[in-house]
This record gives structure tokens, sequence and C-alpha cells, in this order.
């Protein structure tokens, strides 16, 4: 039994001092630190409330570099202790928190919690813990001196453990791979966005790129066969044979994989779960199940056919998307711009809802708050006419709406009718079309 608890202890000693060198060098290597995002000055603030700091999002997207930079950012600014700041990876080692924080007490503080003003305490991947939410409220209950943050897969987080039983004691963060103007930031490519046409081509270019890296910083610098690599081996792959399976119950985890396939070659596939599930020789409820795990986990966009009662929405036909350009990129065995542009603004406004009417007329995505309902177009062709832009006029007249907007490869205009109006721009001017949608109350940017 010593001799075990040796072992362990050794295995524990290794561990920590991995996880934590400014434990030995007083500051975080700067290999660990990276470049720093938008999302980084919130997540800075958060740290001096008393509720613990969540961070979510899906695999490979930042997540533990933000960490890092907190870290360094609490030693270097705010002259917080290196040995006050514990971080730990369940995704790499998964030991008991109580193991965790006793080794930290006695071997790193030297005394107990309580007894050190101010502690923080970064637990990543922290679904990787069994019964993790109970171990970490009775840590934040206990000890009000311990500052937590945790981070995690997507919402898989949430289904691992109970968002009830922390109700009150955390404050969520999503982390998203870069937007195209962080995107243009990290890579050294200077854009004055008031003037997009001077820039046309630059953008056309850098954008193209974009599209296949889908904005996850570590795949910037990659080749086309670098990027599918990264994108299966390193993400797709593992989310959904190892993450998937751990928090629900599934017996073909090839599937997972089989589904994403087929959403890649078919960007906005209308989900017919019968006609599916007989050309995959598999249940339907099955594959209905299969598509809501995939959906959980953040790797798939359901979009629900647009009513004005929301919850009617829900039960009516359903299209699907994958959740990120670059999953395509990779998946597809041809990248189709005029689709692969379409995904991104689905992907990129969080798009809930399109509209098919029963004769037919479709619009590709509907933007809807409390106050708008707004369609929206994408059409990658050179002129945009009237009868292109059918649809969303005949559903700003049922629905009682005033703009629409389509998105196109050249045409810049506005086309009205009946005082409706559609604002067309092309994909390239990226940053006038956030503006309109900003000036239009749909987003705030």
């Amino acid at each position: 039994m010593l001799l075990k608890f040796k072992i362990n202890y050794i295995i524990m000693e290794l561990i920590f001092n991995n996880f934590n060198p400014w434990w030995r060098v007083q500051n975080v290597p700067t290999s660990l630190v990276g470049k720093p995002r938008e999302v980084l000055d919130p997540l800075k603030k958060s740290l001096s409330l008393k509720q613990m700091t969540l961070i979510t999002g899906l695999r490979r997207v930042g997540k533990t570099t933000l960490i890092f930079q907190l870290i360094d950012w609490l030693i270097r600014e705010q002259n917080i202790s290196p040995y006050n700041i514990l971080y730990h990876s369940f995704d790499e080692a998964r030991l008991y928190l109580e193991n965790i924080v006793n080794y930290y007490q006695t071997t790193v503080l030297k005394q107990d919690l309580l007894q050190v003003d101010q502690i923080y305490i970064f637990l990543d991947e922290i679904q990787k813990l069994p019964g993790w939410s109970e171990q970490v409220k009775i840590l934040y209950d206990m000890h009000p001196n311990v500052k937590i943050t945790l981070s995690g897969s997507a919402n898989l987080i949430m289904k691992a453990g109970s968002r009830e039983s922390l109700a009150g004691r955390f404050f969520e963060y999503e982390i998203n791979p870069l937007d195209f103007t962080e995107y243009l930031i990290f890579r050294n490519v200077e854009i004055d966005y008031s003037r997009e046409a001077v820039f046309k081509q630059t953008i056309a270019i850098e954008f193209n790129q974009f599209l296949k890296t889908g904005g996850f910083i570590e795949a910037l610098s990659f080749d086309d066969i670098q990027l599918v690599r990264y994108f299966k081996d390193s993400i797709l792959e593992r989310v959904t044979f190892r993450d998937i399976p751990e928090v629900f119950s599934i017996s073909v985890p090839d599937l997972l994989l089989r589904l994403l396939n087929i959403l890649a070659q078919r960007p906005g596939l209308y989900l017919d779960y019968k006609n599916l599930a007989n050309d995959l020789k598999f249940d339907q409820r099955t594959i209905n199940n299969y598509f809501d795990y995939l959906e959980y986990s953040f790797l798939i966009q359901k979009l629900y056919n647009f009513s004005p009662n929301l919850l009617t929405s829900e039960r009516k036909l359903k299209r699907a998307y994958l959740a990120n350009t670059g999953f395509t990129f990779s998946l597809a065995s041809a990248m189709i711009f005029p689709k692969i542009v379409e995904q991104f603004w689905v992907n990129f406004l969080r798009a809930k809802y399109f509209y098919r009417s029963p004769q037919k007329d479709e619009v590709d995505m509907v933007l809807a708050n409390n106050k708008i309902t707004m369609p929206v177009e994408i059409k990658m062709r050179e002129n945009i006419s009237k009868k292109t832009a059918a649809p969303l006029l005949k559903f700003l007249h049922k629905f009682d709406q005033r703009r629409g907007l389509i998105i196109s490869l050249q045409d810049e205009t506005e086309i009205s009718h009946d005082n409706k109006f559609i604002q067309v721009f092309p994909y390239w001017k990226y940053w006038s079309i956030l503006d309109w949608l900003e000036r239009e109350g749909i987003i705030r940017v």
C-alpha cells in the first residue's frame, strides 16, 4: 500500500510540475501564451467575480491558450504569486479533484487553501472528470477565496454535469474560431475596412483561405493536405469516436462520421430521417438521435422552417449544415464555392431558421429577434434581378416585414417593390454587410 502511494505521489508530482511550469520559472513560458484575442478582456474581468468562469467551445478552438494567457496576466500584471495559481487538464490526467487539491495544499502552498487570501484554480476539459459538477460545487461552496475557472468542449460539458446544480455559481463564455477580422489580424494582413473596393482582390484571396481554415488558429499556416488531416484527425474523429461516446450511449460511432460526410457533400441538406435510415440501413430513431448528438457537440447546425409561432417551427421541416467550413473542406470531395459561402453565413450569423413555402418558394435563412424578422439569400452570381429577389419579396409581404438581404458574387444594389426593400452586397464587402445588419438591428458587432 505504501509503495502504491509513493508511485501515485511521484506520478502526481510529474503531472503537476508539467502542467504548472510557472511554479519553477515564475512565469508562463512564451510558447504557451500565443496571440491575444478580443475575448481575452472580458475573461480578465471575470476573474474578479466570485462566480466561476466557464469557458466552452469546440476542440482546438483555443480555450487552453486563453487560460494560459489569463495565468500570464495574473502573474505579470496583477502580481499574483505563481504558487497561488493551479492548472490541471482532465484531458491528460483524470484525477479526483479532492486529490488534486490535497496535493496542491501540501506540496505547493504548504498550507490550507483557506489560509491564503486569493487562489486561482483552472480546470481544463472538466467534463472528463466523472461527477465533476458535484466535486466543483463543493470546492466552490467551501472556499470563498478560490476563484475557479473551468473549460470544456462545447455543450458536452452541460450534459456531463448539471447546469441546475451550479445555477447562480458561474458565468459562461463561449469561445468560437476566429472571425474574418481576427483571422486577418492573426495573418498580419492590413486592410482599410472602410475602403473594401480598394482591397477587393486581397479580401477575396484571404476569404477563400479563411473558409478552408475555418478560423482555427492552429490551422492558419497549414497547406490543403495538412488542413484535411488536421480537421479529420484532431477534431472530427476525436469528437465522434471519443468525446461523444463518453457522454452518450453510442453503439456505432462510425455512423456519426458518416452523417458528417453526408452533410459535407450536401450543405443545407433537408433532414428526412426515414430516407436516411433506409439508405444507411439503420433505425430511424437512431439516425434522429445521432443527429441530435452531433448538434449537441456543436459539430452541426440545424435550421427549422420558419413560422411566426417559433414553437411550431421546431416541429416542422429541418435542414442541417456542418458547424464550420473547415469541416466541410476536410470531408467534401469538392469545395463548391457558392455552397461553402452559404454555409459560412449560416454559421457566422447563427441562423436558426430557413423558409420554404407550400409553393416551394425558398429562403436560405431567416434571422429573427423580438422586433425584426429578416430573410437572407446567398446568390453567388454576377447580377441580381427583381426575379432573383422574388422569394424574399414574397416573404416580406407574407410576414409583414420591410427589409431583406441578398449576398451576391459582385452586384451591389437595392431592389424595391411595394415599400419592400432588398439590399444586395457582394460577399467580399464583409464589413459593409456587418455594418448594415447592425444598423438594421439584427446583430451587434
